[in-house]
């Protein structure tokens, strides 16, 4: 239900250290599918409400609907105000929207864990095999690709996206559309967090602009 639903993700945000392992560890629990889709889809909710995004999206919002709504009831007598104030004091000043990364430090408890779940099960054809494994194997990419880019400044970003880009990019001749599109999302987000090192590497050994040119003329998947 909706109610169960937002109940975990504020669970997961107000209390990530308690309950994003339990959320870990039933992704590779005998579980359904749907349960692994849902504790993954938890994880990219509480990673965006840590770092602020939802609360800035919010925010932007109303200000939106503020200004929609100004902009309709505005009347003569308001404009002529609002002109007066602005010779009097100056041009208006818009106060810009702020918000608080706290995921930052948090993220290598969200990513590594599921990084290390990934490499003990990967031979686990129930797991991982088929349709069903390739909808898992997609979603666990674009929630780790989600903790990449929710990290904001944090020092570690750089390896969280070193390490994220070696485990996408073995998957990039994948059978399963869904999972060639999510290295894409992957690689989208994890190229411009590299240091120039590491990114000079990739780009002398990989051959990554001849395997994206590639995906992009002949991939059979439209999204990619």
């Amino acid at each position: 239900s909706q109610n169960r639903w937002d109940g975990l993700c504020s669970l997961a945000a107000c209390a990530p250290i308690y309950s994003i392992p339990c959320l870990q560890a039933e992704v590779f629990a005998e579980v359904s599918l749907e349960v692994r889709l849902d504790s993954l889809a938890i994880m990219q909710h509480a990673s965006y409400e840590l770092c602020g995004q939802t609360e800035l999206d919010k925010r932007l919002k109303e200000r939106g609907d503020m200004v929609k709504s100004s902009s309709s009831n505005q009347n003569l007598a308001v404009k002529v105000t609002e002109n007066l104030k602005t010779r009097r004091w100056g041009h208006k000043q818009h106060s810009k929207a702020s918000v608080t990364n706290k995921f930052g430090e948090l993220s290598p408890l969200f990513f590594y864990p599921l990084i290390q779940g990934f490499l003990r099960s990967k031979s686990d054809k129930i797991l991982w095999g088929g349709e069903n494994g390739g909808r898992l194997l997609s979603s666990l990419l674009i929630t780790l690709s989600t903790c990449v880019d929710c990290a904001g400044i944090h020092p570690g970003k750089a390896i969280l996206s070193s390490d994220l880009f070696d485990l996408a990019w073995s998957f990039r001749q994948a059978q399963n559309p869904e999972v060639r599109h999510a290295v894409l999302v992957s690689v989208a987000i994890c190229l411009p967090q590299l240091n120039p090192i590491a990114l000079t590497k990739i780009l002398s050994t990989e051959q990554l602009p001849e395997d994206l040119k590639r995906i992009k003329e002949y991939d059979s998947n439209s999204e990619c």
